[in-house]
C-alpha cells in the first residue's frame, strides 16, 4: 500500500511539474521532448509538487544538517508550533470550566441553559 502512494505521488509530481516545465519552456520558445520533460521533471527548482526523495533531502537537511541555534532549525518551529497549541488547549479549557461554573451557579445561565435545553 504505502509503495502504491509513493508511486501516485511520482507520477502525480511527474505530470504537475512537467506541465510547469513545459510551460517554462514555452514561454523561452525553446524547443522541449517528453524525455527532456520526463528526466527534468524532478529537478525542477521551485516544483509545485515535490517528489517523494525531494520531501526526504529537504526534512533531512532541515533536521540533521541545519544548526540548532538555527531559526530554520525544524525543531525550532515545531516547539513554537507546540507552544500554540498548549496556549489554546489551556484557554479553550479555561473557558469551558468557566462557562460550565457559570451554568451551575449563576442562575441567568441556568436560565440560558434550560431555554436551549427546550429548543
Amino acid at each position: 500500500m504505502i509503495l502504491a502512494i509513493i508511486g501516485i505521488w511520482y507520477i502525480a509530481a511527474l505530470l504537475m511539474n512537467g506541465n510547469q516545465l513545459i510551460n517554462q519552456l514555452e514561454r523561452k520558445k525553446q524547443q522541449w521532448t517528453y524525455s527532456q520533460v520526463i528526466s527534468q521533471a524532478y529537478q525542477v527548482k521551485r516544483p509545485i509538487l515535490p517528489a517523494p526523495h525531494q520531501v526526504a533531502l529537504e526534512l533531512k537537511k532541515s533536521v540533521f544538517d541545519t544548526a540548532i541555534s538555527s531559526k530554520h532549525f525544524l525543531v525550532h518551529h515545531s516547539l513554537i508550533t507546540l507552544n500554540s497549541t498548549m496556549l489554546g488547549f489551556f484557554l479553550g479549557s479555561v473557558v469551558g470550566i468557566v462557562i460550565a461554573i457559570g451554568i451551575v451557579h449563576i442562575c441567568c445561565f441556568q436560565r440560558s441553559n434550560q431555554c436551549l435545553a427546550t429548543t
